[in-house]
């Protein structure tokens, strides 16, 4: 009854350290929440609310007055022009002006949009370089560890050989030099974790707990136009040509509309003979001054077109170079990644004939354990290699929007 009891505890907190584990999807949903990129998107939702206010009218206004009014004796019943007045009126701004008002913060707010994604691509990429860098330090420390246990040995091995009377004092002040600086880079792996640590818990909030982790690749087809910088420099030029129609249309006319209606007093015994008063006006404004004031405002416009237009061949070819060097970075490690892991074949390899020659004594421990250190070298140095894969990897992946 107790075995049975005990299974199902073990059982139950199984389940509930699964249910408690986080995999990378959930982690990437975190990082969809982050405050960077919300900022952006509640800009973004700003930007729309300004579209949807940009074709709305102005408040209408509305006037209660007295005319024509005596001073000497104010009333209503003295003077025929006396009247009590209620006035309205309402402003119509330019329909053509305001539609292409609207089409700026239409077209600003796909920029956010587009800023959002960007900077969602970016949080991602720094996400899987921050694993990669964690895989590779845990790799590295357990390799040092190693590389401390074997240089014990030698010590050990230079400790006996001292008592037997051979000259290794040199070999004994190598082998301890080469310790201390096992320590040190001990030292220094475990600060770089404590950075990534620090920054799992900008990102997350927490320390994931991932294993295996697959880093998915962007695959460029040499476009800019597939690049998050570059597009953003054509949602720019986008965004010039609204200003332009918004300047091309302050030459069209602005108009309003007022009413007005005059109630008369008819005066002490209906001495005055008539009827209330009706005003009606509409207004519209004439582009007088264009010369002056709206043709400099669009040539302005058009020159900034210009220029949004330059930035954006300038980006295409400073983004060109700057994959370009991203792309070559990556395939160099790769390459390099092949190069050592053929290397440790060769050394494994060895390494095994080492082992057989020495146990049938015909070479001493100290070769095999020089031997292993250079093994344990090696896989460090490809462990920093695959980190410095994924990170070339992952940068060109956060500047491409679409990829297979």
């Amino acid at each position: 009854m107790r075995q049975s009891i005990l299974i199902l505890f073990l059982v139950l907190i199984l389940l509930v350290d699964c249910a408690g584990a986080k995999s990378i999807d959930d982690y990437l949903i975190l990082l969809d929440e982050h405050p960077s990129i919300k900022s952006v998107l509640q800009e973004k939702e700003a930007l729309e609310f300004q579209a949807d206010g940009a074709l709305g009218l102005p408040d209408p206004i509305l006037s209660l007055g007295v005319e024509n009014i005596p001073i000497s004796d104010p009333s209503f019943d003295q003077y025929l022009p006396s009247s009590k007045t209620i006035g309205f009126s309402q402003n119509i701004p330019n329909p053509t002006q305001r539609r292409a008002q609207k089409g700026v913060f239409n077209q600003s707010a796909k920029v956010q949009q587009l800023l959002a994604e960007y900077s969602k691509s970016r949080l991602y990429a720094v996400f899987h370089s921050k694993l990669a860098e964690s895989e590779r330090i845990e790799e590295q420390l357990v390799i040092e560890e190693q590389k401390k246990q074997v240089i014990e040995d030698l010590k050990q091995f230079y400790q006996g050989e001292v008592f037997a009377g051979e000259p290794v004092f040199q070999k004994t002040f190598a082998i301890e030099l080469e310790l201390s600086e096992v320590e040190k880079r001990i030292n220094d792996l475990q600060a770089e974790k404590r950075v990534v640590e620090a920054k799992f818990i900008q990102l997350v909030g927490e320390i994931p707990d991932l294993a295996d982790i697959k880093h998915h690749e962007k695959l460029w087809s040499g476009a800019t136009d597939s690049l998050y910088p570059v597009l953003l420099a054509e949602q720019n030029t986008l965004i010039a040509d609204e200003r332009i129609k918004v300047l091309d249309a302050e030459f069209k006319p602005d108009f309003s509309v007022a009413a007005t209606y005059k109630n008369r007093e008819e005066g002490q015994n209906d001495s005055f003979d008539g009827d209330d008063w009706f005003s009606l006006q509409v207004r519209m404004t004439i582009p007088l001054w264009a010369s002056s004031s709206q043709e400099p405002k669009l040539a302005s416009a058009r020159s900034r077109k210009r220029s949004a237009l330059y930035d954006l061949e300038d980006v295409r070819r400073s983004w060109k170079m700057q994959m370009a060097s991203i792309e070559s970075k990556k395939d160099a490690s790769h390459n390099n990644i092949a190069i050592l892991s053929k290397k440790k074949i060769s050394l494994d390899q060895s390494i095994d004939a080492l082992q057989s020659t020495y146990a049938s004594g015909q070479t001493s421990l100290e070769m095999n354990l020089l031997t292993e250190l250079s093994r344990l070298s090696l896989l460090a140095r490809i462990a920093k290699e695959k980190e410095i894969y994924i990170r070339s990897l992952q940068e060109a992946n956060a500047h491409i929007h679409r990829g297979n």
